[in-house]
């Protein structure tokens, strides 16, 4: 079920037989009409299909909204099925709880379903997080993309799957990128500058002896300008954004022509608005 048209199907259906079957355990007539195997068959499909749902959401890290189908279904099941039967769905463990979300996984039987988990929960992270550093988040939820589609068309086995989307959890939950350089370890904002001066100046620049390196002493600077100026509210402050702008900028073309980097008016025009983005995002 890791079509979520597939799902969004199944959820309706779920929603539908679970009013219809409410209406009817409201009616005398049910009860005349219909013998007791049958109507428990009816609850005991209830309950395993809300099993499955639970399994699924979980499994998925379910980004749909279904809270008109829950209330109803809940209170079905409260009304009809004895307590210890009936299934809550709990909020989804975060993967930087660490221990908390591996006894989660455990809890999955087969390799593949806990890949899917791993994979789908660590996809929920990087959609809540992509503003902080988009370059670095878009680079692994490709790679999870990937690793998902070579799966479902049998290009690698579950266990090659577990392992690779175990990995990428593990760079997204370190925040760990091999391509990085050294001098940016333990700061995490750099990092994301770093990363957008890559994709905008780095590849027009990829024959410049030292470009990585270039590219980190911009990540560096640019972390350097924003702290320097951050005041209360800053980000609401068009003076102080002006300020914080205009510094990048000067440094920007100082260092085009001092390493004679091709930047272009509008390479640096998109650098300005997207550290802009990112420093907002990171500077709170």
């Amino acid at each position: 079920m890791y079509d979520e048209e597939q799902r969004q199907i199944f959820y309706e259906k779920l929603s539908k037989y679970s009013r219809t079957l409410g209406i009817a355990l409201s009616t005398t007539s049910f009860y005349e009409d219909v013998d007791d195997k049958q109507i428990e068959k009816y609850k005991d499909d209830l309950r395993f299909f809300q099993h499955l749902r639970a399994s699924v959401k979980s499994r998925y890290a379910e980004s749909i909204d279904y809270k008109e189908y829950e209330p109803k279904i809940q209170k079905l099941l409260d009304q009809y099925v004895t307590s210890d039967e009936v299934i809550k769905i709990t909020k989804q463990v975060n993967i930087f709880d660490k221990e908390t979300f591996e006894q989660e996984v455990e809890k999955v039987e087969g390799k593949a379903a806990r890949a899917d988990m791993i994979a789908h929960r660590t996809m929920k992270t990087i959609e809540d997080k992509y503003d902080e550093d988009p370059v670095f988040y878009q680079k692994f939820s490709m790679l999870l993309k990937k690793a998902i589609e070579d799966y479902r068309q049998h290009r690698i086995d579950e266990a090659e799957y577990y392992l690779t989307a175990q990995r990428i959890m593990d760079s997204v939950r370190n925040r760990k990128d091999e391509d990085t350089p050294s001098i940016l370890e333990g700061n995490d904002i750099a990092k994301a500058f770093f990363g957008l001066s890559e994709v905008i100046i780095g590849k027009k620049n990829s024959s410049v002896k030292d470009i990585q390196d270039i590219n980190a002493e911009i990540g560096l600077k640019v972390d350097e300008i924003f702290k320097r100026n951050l005041v209360v509210d800053w980000h609401i402050k068009d003076d102080i954004q002006n300020n914080i702008l205009n510094e990048i900028e000067d440094f920007l073309y100082e260092l085009k022509e001092d390493k004679k980097l091709d930047i272009s008016y509008n390479d640096i025009d998109q650098i300005l608005e997207k550290t802009l983005e990112v420093g907002k995002q990171r500077y709170n």
